[in-house]
Protein backbone atom coordinates (compact mmCIF):
# COMPACT_ATOMS: atom_id res chain seq x y z
CA UNK A 1 0.00 0.00 0.00
CA UNK A 2 2.86 2.58 0.46
CA UNK A 3 4.36 1.53 -2.68
CA UNK A 4 0.97 3.32 -4.47
CA UNK A 5 0.51 6.18 -1.85
CA UNK A 6 4.16 7.09 -2.57
CA UNK A 7 3.71 6.87 -6.38
CA UNK A 8 0.42 8.83 -6.13
CA UNK A 9 1.95 11.88 -3.79
CA UNK A 10 5.21 11.57 -4.67
CA UNK A 11 5.64 11.35 -9.05
CA UNK A 12 7.46 14.86 -9.00
CA UNK A 13 10.42 13.98 -6.34
CA UNK A 14 10.41 10.54 -7.83
CA UNK A 15 10.68 12.15 -11.60
CA UNK A 16 13.61 14.63 -10.16
CA UNK A 17 11.58 17.52 -11.05
CA UNK A 18 10.84 18.48 -7.65
CA UNK A 19 13.35 18.08 -4.45
CA UNK A 20 10.73 16.66 -1.77
CA UNK A 21 7.56 16.25 -1.19
CA UNK A 22 5.25 15.67 2.13
CA UNK A 23 2.24 14.15 2.33
CA UNK A 24 0.46 12.25 4.86
CA UNK A 25 -1.00 8.70 4.58
CA UNK A 26 -3.59 6.39 6.85
CA UNK A 27 -2.19 3.58 8.69
CA UNK A 28 -3.08 0.35 10.74
CA UNK A 29 -0.25 -0.63 12.89
CA UNK A 30 2.90 1.61 13.80
CA UNK A 31 5.48 -0.97 13.36
CA UNK A 32 3.88 -1.94 10.10
CA UNK A 33 4.66 1.21 8.75
CA UNK A 34 7.67 1.74 10.42
CA UNK A 35 8.45 -1.84 8.52
CA UNK A 36 7.47 -0.66 5.34
CA UNK A 37 9.33 2.59 5.26
CA UNK A 38 12.17 0.64 6.34
CA UNK A 39 11.41 -1.91 3.39
CA UNK A 40 11.01 1.15 0.80
CA UNK A 41 14.72 3.10 1.96
CA UNK A 42 16.17 -0.53 1.43
CA UNK A 43 14.84 -0.31 -2.33
CA UNK A 44 16.11 3.10 -2.71
CA UNK A 45 19.56 2.22 -0.90
CA UNK A 46 21.53 2.61 -4.51
CA UNK A 47 19.55 5.92 -5.60
CA UNK A 48 19.90 9.26 -3.67
CA UNK A 49 15.65 8.66 -2.71
CA UNK A 50 15.07 8.51 1.01
CA UNK A 51 11.74 8.46 2.59
CA UNK A 52 11.22 9.50 6.44
CA UNK A 53 8.47 9.35 9.06
CA UNK A 54 7.77 13.23 10.44
CA UNK A 55 4.84 12.31 13.09
CA UNK A 56 1.99 10.44 13.73
CA UNK A 57 -1.04 12.22 14.16
CA UNK A 58 -4.29 10.65 15.33
CA UNK A 59 -5.07 7.96 12.24
CA UNK A 60 -2.78 9.34 9.79
CA UNK A 61 1.20 9.57 9.16
CA UNK A 62 3.01 12.74 8.03
CA UNK A 63 5.72 11.21 5.77
CA UNK A 64 8.60 13.55 3.73
CA UNK A 65 10.01 11.32 0.72
CA UNK A 66 13.17 13.80 -0.91
CA UNK A 67 16.45 13.56 -3.25
CA UNK A 68 19.28 13.78 -0.97
CA UNK A 69 21.41 14.86 -3.34
CA UNK A 70 19.13 17.73 -4.88
CA UNK A 71 18.07 18.81 -0.80
CA UNK A 72 22.10 19.30 -0.30
CA UNK A 73 22.21 21.57 -3.63
CA UNK A 74 19.25 23.16 -3.08
CA UNK A 75 20.06 24.61 1.27
CA UNK A 76 23.91 25.73 0.49
CA UNK A 77 22.53 27.92 -2.73
CA UNK A 78 23.58 31.35 -1.35
CA UNK A 79 19.84 32.66 -0.42
CA UNK A 80 18.85 29.36 1.28
CA UNK A 81 22.16 29.20 3.10
CA UNK A 82 21.56 32.11 4.69
CA UNK A 83 18.04 31.69 5.40
CA UNK A 84 18.73 28.78 7.22
CA UNK A 85 21.91 29.55 8.86
CA UNK A 86 19.80 32.54 10.70
CA UNK A 87 17.24 29.63 12.22
CA UNK A 88 20.00 27.57 13.44
CA UNK A 89 20.85 25.18 10.61
CA UNK A 90 24.26 23.87 9.23
CA UNK A 91 23.68 23.40 5.52
CA UNK A 92 26.81 21.79 5.06
CA UNK A 93 24.95 18.79 6.76
CA UNK A 94 21.85 17.60 5.29
CA UNK A 95 20.41 15.02 7.51
CA UNK A 96 21.30 17.22 10.86
CA UNK A 97 19.07 20.18 8.56
CA UNK A 98 16.14 17.12 8.00
CA UNK A 99 16.55 16.37 11.63
CA UNK A 100 16.19 19.79 12.76
CA UNK A 101 13.52 20.64 10.49
CA UNK A 102 11.32 17.64 12.03
CA UNK A 103 12.00 18.59 15.49
CA UNK A 104 10.60 21.99 15.34
CA UNK A 105 7.93 20.84 12.96
CA UNK A 106 7.10 18.67 15.90
CA UNK A 107 7.44 20.87 19.15
CA UNK A 108 7.41 24.51 18.46
CA UNK A 109 3.96 26.76 17.94
CA UNK A 110 5.14 28.29 15.18
CA UNK A 111 4.94 26.77 11.57
CA UNK A 112 8.24 26.49 10.32
CA UNK A 113 8.08 28.42 6.99
CA UNK A 114 11.28 27.04 5.73
CA UNK A 115 9.83 24.10 5.06
CA UNK A 116 9.80 25.39 1.52
CA UNK A 117 13.40 24.84 0.60
CA UNK A 118 13.40 21.09 2.17
CA UNK A 119 10.18 20.94 -0.96
CA UNK A 120 12.38 23.01 -3.63
CA UNK A 121 10.59 25.94 -3.68
CA UNK A 122 12.60 29.18 -4.20
CA UNK A 123 14.78 30.69 -1.41
CA UNK A 124 13.46 34.58 -2.18
CA UNK A 125 9.92 32.97 -2.26
CA UNK A 126 10.33 31.50 1.10
CA UNK A 127 12.15 34.55 2.83
CA UNK A 128 9.54 36.71 1.44
CA UNK A 129 6.63 34.60 2.53
CA UNK A 130 8.75 34.25 6.05
CA UNK A 131 8.90 38.32 6.10
CA UNK A 132 5.82 39.11 4.65
CA UNK A 133 3.34 36.76 5.46
CA UNK A 134 0.59 37.84 2.76
CA UNK A 135 0.84 34.98 0.27
CA UNK A 136 -1.60 32.89 -2.65
CA UNK A 137 -1.53 29.44 -1.78
CA UNK A 138 -1.96 26.64 -4.88
CA UNK A 139 -3.99 24.13 -5.60
CA UNK A 140 -0.75 21.91 -6.60
CA UNK A 141 1.06 22.80 -2.98
CA UNK A 142 3.09 25.89 -4.27
CA UNK A 143 3.25 29.05 -3.18
CA UNK A 144 4.54 33.13 -3.64
CA UNK A 145 5.47 35.43 -1.10
CA UNK A 146 3.50 37.95 -2.17
CA UNK A 147 0.90 39.29 -5.08
CA UNK A 148 3.75 40.83 -6.55
CA UNK A 149 5.41 37.38 -7.82
CA UNK A 150 2.00 36.43 -9.30
CA UNK A 151 3.61 36.84 -12.88
CA UNK A 152 6.60 34.48 -11.45
CA UNK A 153 4.11 31.46 -9.96
CA UNK A 154 2.18 31.97 -13.22
CA UNK A 155 5.49 30.50 -15.00
CA UNK A 156 6.12 28.10 -12.60
CA UNK A 157 2.66 26.90 -13.00
CA UNK A 158 3.29 26.56 -16.80
CA UNK A 159 6.40 24.38 -15.97
CA UNK A 160 5.01 21.91 -14.11
CA UNK A 161 1.82 21.10 -16.38
CA UNK A 162 4.54 20.91 -18.51
CA UNK A 163 6.28 18.66 -16.62
CA UNK A 164 3.45 16.61 -15.84
CA UNK A 165 4.08 14.07 -18.41
CA UNK A 166 7.47 13.18 -17.15
CA UNK A 167 6.65 12.85 -13.76
CA UNK A 168 3.83 10.46 -14.46
CA UNK A 169 5.94 8.26 -16.71
CA UNK A 170 8.37 7.93 -14.14
CA UNK A 171 5.89 7.37 -11.56
CA UNK A 172 5.07 4.30 -13.68
CA UNK A 173 8.81 3.10 -14.35
CA UNK A 174 8.46 2.72 -10.61
CA UNK A 175 5.40 0.99 -10.17
CA UNK A 176 6.84 -1.80 -12.84
CA UNK A 177 10.36 -1.84 -10.91
CA UNK A 178 8.27 -1.96 -7.60
CA UNK A 179 6.85 -4.89 -9.05
CA UNK A 180 9.43 -6.53 -10.45
CA UNK A 181 11.43 -6.15 -7.09
CA UNK A 182 8.28 -7.39 -5.18
CA UNK A 183 8.30 -10.82 -7.51
CA UNK A 184 12.34 -11.10 -7.10
CA UNK A 185 11.89 -11.15 -3.04
CA UNK A 186 8.75 -13.63 -3.50
CA UNK A 187 10.99 -15.89 -5.41
CA UNK A 188 14.02 -15.41 -3.47
CA UNK A 189 15.17 -18.25 -1.53
CA UNK A 190 17.06 -17.67 1.51
CA UNK A 191 18.08 -20.53 4.38
CA UNK A 192 20.00 -20.45 7.88
CA UNK A 193 22.18 -23.03 8.27
CA UNK A 194 23.67 -23.56 11.90
CA UNK A 195 24.89 -25.78 14.19
CA UNK A 196 24.82 -24.97 18.33
CA UNK A 197 26.12 -26.59 21.60
CA UNK A 198 23.99 -24.67 24.33
CA UNK A 199 21.03 -23.51 21.94
CA UNK A 200 22.64 -19.95 22.16
CA UNK A 201 23.33 -19.79 18.28
CA UNK A 202 20.07 -21.18 17.79
CA UNK A 203 17.98 -18.39 19.23
CA UNK A 204 20.47 -16.24 17.26
CA UNK A 205 19.12 -18.68 13.89
CA UNK A 206 15.75 -18.40 14.86
CA UNK A 207 15.79 -14.65 14.73
CA UNK A 208 17.54 -14.31 11.48
CA UNK A 209 15.20 -16.29 10.16
CA UNK A 210 11.98 -14.32 11.60
CA UNK A 211 13.65 -11.25 10.01
CA UNK A 212 13.79 -13.14 6.43
CA UNK A 213 10.39 -13.80 6.80
CA UNK A 214 9.12 -10.19 7.62
CA UNK A 215 11.37 -9.19 4.46
CA UNK A 216 8.93 -11.55 2.70
CA UNK A 217 11.31 -13.48 1.37
CA UNK A 218 10.74 -17.75 1.48
CA UNK A 219 13.12 -19.00 4.25
CA UNK A 220 14.22 -22.28 5.41
CA UNK A 221 16.09 -23.32 8.64
CA UNK A 222 18.61 -25.79 8.76
CA UNK A 223 20.99 -27.74 10.86
CA UNK A 224 24.59 -28.19 9.41
CA UNK A 225 23.89 -32.13 9.90
CA UNK A 226 20.83 -31.47 7.34
CA UNK A 227 22.72 -29.64 4.35
CA UNK A 228 24.50 -31.58 1.52
CA UNK A 229 26.15 -29.39 -1.34
CA UNK A 230 23.54 -29.43 -3.56
CA UNK A 231 21.14 -27.99 -1.31
CA UNK A 232 23.43 -24.71 -1.14
CA UNK A 233 23.15 -24.17 -5.03
CA UNK A 234 19.31 -24.01 -4.56
CA UNK A 235 19.67 -20.80 -2.53
CA UNK A 236 20.19 -16.95 -3.17
CA UNK A 237 21.03 -16.62 0.08
CA UNK A 238 22.29 -17.75 3.32
CA UNK A 239 22.87 -17.18 7.10
CA UNK A 240 25.77 -19.40 8.23
CA UNK A 241 25.87 -19.53 12.60
CA UNK A 242 28.33 -21.21 14.50
CA UNK A 243 29.56 -20.32 17.81
CA UNK A 244 33.40 -20.12 19.01
CA UNK A 245 34.74 -23.04 19.98
CA UNK A 246 38.39 -24.37 21.82
CA UNK A 247 40.69 -21.38 20.60
CA UNK A 248 38.47 -19.07 19.36
CA UNK A 249 37.43 -21.61 16.28
CA UNK A 250 34.33 -23.01 14.11
CA UNK A 251 33.10 -26.26 15.68
CA UNK A 252 35.48 -28.82 14.19
CA UNK A 253 34.02 -32.29 14.26
CA UNK A 254 30.61 -31.20 12.74
CA UNK A 255 30.50 -27.78 11.44
CA UNK A 256 33.62 -26.61 9.96
CA UNK A 257 34.12 -29.96 8.11
CA UNK A 258 31.20 -29.42 6.17
CA UNK A 259 31.01 -25.95 5.77
CA UNK A 260 34.56 -26.60 4.07
CA UNK A 261 33.09 -29.19 1.50
CA UNK A 262 30.82 -26.61 -0.09
CA UNK A 263 32.86 -23.21 0.49
CA UNK A 264 33.70 -22.81 -3.02
CA UNK A 265 29.74 -22.86 -4.01
CA UNK A 266 29.23 -19.79 -2.03
CA UNK A 267 30.83 -17.20 -4.59
CA UNK A 268 28.22 -14.42 -6.02
CA UNK A 269 25.95 -15.68 -3.16
CA UNK A 270 24.52 -12.89 -0.52
CA UNK A 271 26.26 -14.70 2.57
CA UNK A 272 25.56 -13.68 6.64
CA UNK A 273 27.19 -14.85 9.46
CA UNK A 274 26.06 -15.36 13.05
CA UNK A 275 27.54 -17.42 16.38
CA UNK A 276 27.95 -16.73 20.12
CA UNK A 277 31.21 -16.65 22.17
CA UNK A 278 31.75 -17.02 25.88
CA UNK A 279 35.79 -16.19 25.57
CA UNK A 280 38.12 -14.26 23.76
CA UNK A 281 37.20 -11.59 21.33
CA UNK A 282 35.86 -12.73 18.38
CA UNK A 283 38.87 -13.45 16.55
CA UNK A 284 36.89 -16.83 15.23
CA UNK A 285 34.17 -14.83 13.41
CA UNK A 286 36.90 -12.15 11.95
CA UNK A 287 38.55 -15.02 10.43
CA UNK A 288 35.18 -16.62 9.05
CA UNK A 289 34.62 -13.47 7.17
CA UNK A 290 38.23 -13.60 5.83
CA UNK A 291 37.07 -17.38 4.82
CA UNK A 292 33.95 -15.83 3.16
CA UNK A 293 35.21 -13.33 1.49
CA UNK A 294 38.20 -15.33 -0.29
CA UNK A 295 35.49 -17.33 -1.38
CA UNK A 296 33.97 -14.57 -3.34
CA UNK A 297 30.75 -14.50 -1.46
CA UNK A 298 28.59 -11.02 -1.19
CA UNK A 299 29.06 -10.77 2.88
CA UNK A 300 26.07 -8.31 3.53
CA UNK A 301 27.42 -7.32 6.49
CA UNK A 302 29.74 -8.20 9.55
CA UNK A 303 29.04 -11.36 11.18
CA UNK A 304 26.35 -10.67 14.29
CA UNK A 305 27.63 -12.00 17.57
CA UNK A 306 26.84 -11.88 20.90
CA UNK A 307 28.14 -12.81 24.48
CA UNK A 308 26.49 -16.23 25.92
CA UNK A 309 22.77 -15.97 24.98
CA UNK A 310 21.72 -13.64 23.12
CA UNK A 311 19.44 -10.34 24.23
CA UNK A 312 16.75 -8.07 22.97
CA UNK A 313 19.88 -6.35 21.23
CA UNK A 314 21.34 -9.05 19.46
CA UNK A 315 17.77 -10.57 18.39
CA UNK A 316 17.38 -7.45 16.63
CA UNK A 317 20.56 -7.56 15.18
CA UNK A 318 20.20 -10.56 14.18
CA UNK A 319 16.44 -9.70 11.87
CA UNK A 320 18.17 -6.83 10.67
CA UNK A 321 20.70 -9.48 9.41
CA UNK A 322 17.79 -11.12 8.11
CA UNK A 323 16.19 -8.46 6.24
CA UNK A 324 19.99 -7.04 4.81
CA UNK A 325 19.92 -11.37 2.98
CA UNK A 326 16.10 -11.11 2.22
CA UNK A 327 16.92 -7.39 0.32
Amino acid sequence: MLDHLIVQYGAPTLAGIKTGSIFNVPYESETSLLEDIRDVNRRFTKSSLRIFLIRFIRNRAVLYLVRLNMLAKDIRANEAESLLCERGYNPEKTAECISRLFHRMKTEEEFPHELGLFLGYPPEDVRGFIENRPCIFTAHGGYTATRNRQEKHSAHSENARKNLKTAIAAACRWKCWLHKKRKEKQNMKTAVIYWSGTGNTEKMAQSVLEGMKKAGAEADLFTISEVSADMITAYDAIAFGCPAMGAEVLEESEFDPAFTSFESLLAGKKIGLLGSYGWGDGTWMRDWEQRVRDAGADLVSDGVICLNEPDAAAEAECEDLGAKLAA
